[in-house]
C-alpha cells in the first residue's frame, strides 16, 4: 500500500468455524484523516452478482422457476434481441453465466446516475446493448446487464424489490447488519471515500442504474460471514441460507463449448475459479468507483478470504491477493496436477493464429481483431500462447485437446473443433490465459496488421504535411479557405456535420445545394474509413 501509494484496505480472513482475523489498514478518508476500522463500509462492485445468484438459486429451491426457464417466459416486457431465438433461447442460466452474447453495458448506461431508478426503467434506458452476437450458451462473455435482468425477474416472481429480497433473504440471516444497495445516511457516515490510482484524487459516488451488478456496500466482517457460508455449503450459525446442492452448482460453469466438453474452471453462477499457487479458489472479484474487492475460497480445504481496497490501483490489489492465498495455503498440500503425454503431431495440429471472438463491447472489436491475435506454438510435450501485447503462457496437455497452466491444478483450457469454418475454437479459463478464439489464416494476420501500420503511417503523414502548410499559411504563402479539409485527416471522423470554415455567405438554395453535396462527400469518406477500419 505505501509503495503504491494506496490510501486504505479492509481485509478478512475465515475458515469454516470462525472469522480468523478482520483488520482494517490506512486512511478512509484523505481530507479528514479518518483510519480505517473494522467497521468500515467499502463498495464490493461485481461481488454483488453473487448475490443475484443466490436468490435465484433460492427461488429454484422453493419451485417458484427454474434456471431453464427462458427469459421471454419469465420479464417478456424486457427488450433483447437474439437472432437464435427459435433454436436457441435466452435462457435464465445464460444470464446469470454470462453467456447470452449480449455486450456489455454501454458507455452512456455507466454514465446515467440515478439514485433510486427502478430495474426495469434502468433496463430499459438502453435495450440496444441486449443483443446476443452469437447462440446463447456458446461463449461466456461478461456482461453487467445479464444479472440485473435475472434480479428483475426475482421481483416479478415475489413481487416485492430485489433490494427488499436480498435484505430479507440473505443480509439478515448472514448477520450483515450493515451491508445497502443505496446511498443512506447510515452508509454515508461509514462509507471510505474512493480515490484514483495516484491514491489522492477523490472519486465521487456513482449511484448506477445496474444496481443489481454493482452497487452494495459492506464491511469485511459483513463479508467474513458470507464467505463463511460458502465455506459450509449454504449454512451460516446453524441457518440453511441455501442447499449444498445450489452452492455446487454456482461453482460449476455449465453453459459454455468448454463446459459442454467437461471443462470445470470459468464462470460459473456469480461466482468463478482463480487457479493459483497449484489451487483453485473459487470467489467473485469487484469494481466500482474505485474501489477494488475480492473473495475468494477454498471448499475443499474450508479457509476463505475477502479484501478490498479504496483506490483504482491493480498492482496494489494484485499483490495483496497473492500474499492472502499464499499464506492462506502455506501448510496445505496441493492436488496432484493432471498431465499427459500428446504426439507432437497432435500439438502441431492446434498450432497457429487465433483472433478474439468476444469482445465486451462491439466497439472495440476492430482494435481486438488486430492487438488482441495470439500465436500457439507447439513445443516438445507443451504449447505456448504469445499474445501480441503480454507475457508468453505455458499450456500443459491433461487429455486429447484438453491443456492447463503450469500452476493450474485442472483442466482449464480446451480446442474445440470449429464446424463452420474449419480450424479450432480456443476457450481458455486458465490462471494465466483466458479468453475465447478462433483460428485464422497467417495471410489474415499479416493482412490485418499491414493495413493498420499503412493506416497509422498515413495519418502521420498528415503531420508532417502540416509543418509544411501551416508555415507557409502563417507566412501568407499559401491561401487557406477551407481549413477542415487539411484539418480532417488529423482527427476521428465522429461529428454528423463537417464545418468548412471562412464559406462566403450564399442563398438559401445555394446553401442547400451545399448540404446535399456535403453530406456526400461525408458519407463516402466515412464508408471508405470504416473499410480501412475494419
Amino acid at each position: 500500500m505505501a509503495k503504491n501509494n494506496t490510501p486504505g484496505a479492509g481485509i478478512a480472513l475465515v475458515s469454516r468455524d470462525e472469522i480468523l482475523w478482520v483488520a482494517g489498514f490506512g486512511t478512509a478518508d484523505i481530507a479528514t484523516g479518518k483510519a480505517v476500522d473494522t467497521d468500515t463500509l467499502f463498495r464490493i462492485g461485481s461481488i454483488s452478482k453473487s448475490f443475484v445468484s443466490l436468490a435465484v438459486l433460492q427461488l429454484q429451491e422453493q419451485g417458484e422457476l427454474s434456471l431453464d426457464d427462458t427469459l421471454k417466459e419469465l420479464a417478456p416486457e424486457i427488450a433483447f434481441t437474439n437472432p437464435w431465438e427459435d433454436s436457441d433461447p435466452v435462457r435464465l442460466v445464460h444470464l446469470l453465466e454470462h453467456t447470452t452474447g449480449f455486450e456489455d453495458i454501454h458507455f452512456r448506461e455507466f454514465a446515467y446516475n440515478h439514485p433510486t431508478l427502478s430495474l426495469q426503467d434502468g433496463l430499459a434506458y438502453n435495450p440496444a446493448s441486449r443483443t446476443s452476437r452469437w447462440p446463447p450458451g456458446t461463449h461466456m462473455s461478461y456482461s453487467n446487464s445479464g444479472p440485473v435482468v435475472a434480479a428483475y425477474v426475482v421481483e416479478n416472481i415475489t413481487g416485492q424489490p430485489f433490494e427488499e429480497f436480498i435484505q430479507q433473504n440473505l443480509f439478515e440471516p448472514l448477520a450483515m447488519e450493515t451491508a445497502d444497495f443505496f446511498l443512506t445516511t447510515a452508509v454515508e457516515a461509514r462509507l471510505a471515500k474512493s480515490y484514483k490510482a495516484d491514491g489522492v484524487s477523490e472519486i465521487p459516488y456513482s449511484h448506477i442504474i445496474m444496481r443489481p451488478s454493482g452497487a452494495i456496500s459492506a464491511t469485511p466482517k459483513d463479508m467474513a460471514q458470507f464467505v463463511q457460508m460458502f465455506l459450509n455449503s449454504g449454512s451460516y450459525n446453524e441457518t440453511v441460507i441455501i442447499q449444498p446442492k445450489s452452492i455446487a452448482r454456482m461453482e460449476i460453469p455449465t453453459t459454455t463449448l468448454a463446459a459442454h466438453q467437461g471443462i470445470q474452471a470459468g464462470y460459473g453462477l456469480g461466482n468463478y475459479t482463480t487457479p493459483e499457487n497449484n489451487f483453485l479458489f473459487r470467489g467473485h472479484d469487484g469494481e466500482i468507483d474505485g474501489f477494488l474487492a475480492s473473495f475468494g475460497y477454498l471448499p475443499e480445504h474450508g479457509v476463505g478470504y475477502m479484501y478490498v481496497i479504496n483506490a483504482s490501483n491493480g498492482e496494489t490489489f494484485e499483490k495483496i491477493g497473492c500474499l492472502i492465498r499464499a499464506y492462506l495455503v502455506r501448510d496445505l498440500v496441493p492436488p496432484e496436477a493432471p498431465i499427459t503425454t500428446i504426439p507432437p503431431e497432435q500439438l502441431q495440429e492446434l498450432a497457429g493464429y487465433y483472433e478474439p471472438v468476444t469482445p465486451r463491447l462491439e466497439l472495440g472489436r476492430f482494435i481486438k481483431r488486430i492487438l488482441g491475435i495470439i500465436h500457439v506454438k507447439s513445443q516438445p510435450g507443451q504449447l505456448v500462447v504469445t499474445p501480441f501485447l503480454g507475457k508468453p503462457a505455458m499450456l500443459l496437455p491433461v487429455a486429447e485437446r484438453q491443456f492447463r497452466g503450469p500452476d493450474d491444478p485442472i483442466a482449464t483450457t480446451i480446442f474445440i473443433k470449429d464446424e463452420e469454418a474449419g480450424g479450432w475454437i480456443l476457450q481458455a479459463a486458465g490462471g494465466q490465459f483466458r479468453g475465447n478464439f478462433r483460428m485464422i489464416p497467417t495471410w489474415q494476420v499479416w493482412l490485418r496488421w499491414g493495413t493498420a501500420i499503412s493506416s497509422l503511417l498515413l495519418m502521420l503523414s498528415s503531420l508532417l504535411f502540416a509543418l509544411v502548410w501551416i508555415p507557409r499559411s502563417l507566412l501568407r504563402k499559401i491561401k487557406v479557405q477551407h481549413l477542415s479539409i487539411r484539418v480532417l485527416p488529423i482527427l476521428p471522423i465522429r461529428n454528423r456535420s463537417l464545418p468548412l470554415l471562412e464559406m462566403p455567405k450564399k442563398s438559401k438554395k445555394a446553401r442547400t445545394e451545399r448540404t446535399k453535396k456535403r453530406a456526400k462527400i461525408q458519407y463516402k469518406i466515412k464508408q471508405k474509413s470504416l473499410i480501412l477500419l475494419s
